[in-house]
Order: C-alpha cells, then sequence, then structure tokens
C-alpha cells in the first residue's frame, strides 16, 4: 500500500468530539508532552494530541477503503510516563504509526516532525530511530480545513533515508523532519 496522495476523508463532529474529549480528560498527559517531549506549552500540546487523534480517527476509514483491517483506535487513558511510544494501529504483523500535521503554507512546506535527542540519549526520542524496522511503517497524514488527507504510507526503512533536519534552529537539537517536497521527488 506505499503511496502517496491516498485518500482524503471529511473529519465529522463526533470524530473531532471523540478525539477532544480524550486529550482534555486526560490530566497530565500535555504537562508530561512539555516536560519529556519538547512541546512547547500545554496548549500546544494539547492542540497536538486532539490533531493525533483525528489523524488516527481519518487513517482508519482511509485504510479500510483500502481493504484494510487495522483494528480500534487506543483512547484508553494513561497518565504521564505511561502513555508510551507504541505504535497507533497493527495491522497482520506490521506496526503503523501515524503522524499528522496541519500546514501553515503550500505544500512544499508540509512537514512531520520526530522527537530525536541529539545527545544520542534515548529519553525524549521516538523508538523508530532506535526500533524500527521493515514492519514499521508511517502513515503522513495532514489535516487541511475539516478533512484528513493520507499523504503518504511508507514503510520505516523508505522513510529514514529522508529525515532532515528542522528548518528551525533551535529544535534541531531534538527534532528531525520528513518534508513532503522531498518525499515527493523521490516518489512520485
Amino acid at each position: 500500500m506505499t503511496g502517496f496522495y491516498m485518500g482524503s476523508v471529511s473529519l465529522t463532529d463526533e470524530m473531532t468530539n471523540r478525539a477532544e474529549c480524550f486529550v482534555y480528560g486526560q490530566s497530565d498527559s500535555a504537562e508530561y508532552r512539555v516536560e519529556n517531549r519538547a512541546a512547547p506549552n500545554v496548549e500546544k500540546a494539547s492542540r497536538d494530541d486532539v490533531l493525533g487523534k483525528e489523524g488516527e480517527e481519518g487513517f482508519k476509514i482511509i485504510a479500510e477503503a483500502y481493504g484494510l483491517d487495522v483494528g480500534e483506535i487506543d483512547y484508553e487513558r494513561r497518565e504521564g510516563s505511561k502513555k508510551g511510544w507504541k505504535p497507533d494501529f497493527v495491522y497482520g504483523g506490521d506496526l503503523i504509526h501515524v503522524k499528522t500535521v496541519e500546514p501553515w503554507g503550500d505544500e512544499y512546506l508540509v512537514s512531520w516532525s520526530f522527537s530525536k535527542n541529539e545527545s544520542g540519549e534515548r529519553k525524549g526520542t521516538d523508538p523508530l530511530f532506535y526500533k524500527g524496522t521493515a514492519k514499521d511503517w508511517v502513515a503522513l497524514c495532514v489535516k487541511w480545513h475539516s478533512k484528513i488527507y493520507l499523504a503518504g504510507f511508507l514503510n520505516w526503512e523508505q522513510a529514514k533515508d529522508y529525515f532532515a533536519p528542522p528548518r528551525r534552529l533551535e529544535k534541531r537539537p531534538f527534532k528531525s523532519c520528513l518534508y513532503f517536497k522531498d518525499l515527493k521527488r523521490a516518489y512520485l
């Protein structure tokens, strides 16, 4: 199922409400993200978490349209460090990690950031960087207005070759990015 521009789905109020209720119902999840995952503040961390769940909602519907039964969205409440870095879905033996962004401008500015501690420590680093295998897949979603677009679906072995530093210098010690423009050039 590797590809780009693989479909879109309109977000319903029910989908967004489910995501918001889940995120805002966890007392310390956003605080934990600010402290341990380089989120700048609680409001931004919470918005990112809602966006992530909306992306999972959209991806699940698009995957099902391709005939993939990826299971249910994980809405189990976990606090702080118990939240973990588990994959969002499992299909067969493959692990699917959904990454969702909202673009700031044209498509060439779209990027997906992954946490990466450049000091070599694992704390704060997405486990894909030290445990990712050919069994890991990255679903790259974009929320544009009230729709989720599956912009790309790549195996980790393909994706890892396209990581680049973030544009913002202050983010470089703890982030690495996949830029849509680079992936588009490589695969389209």
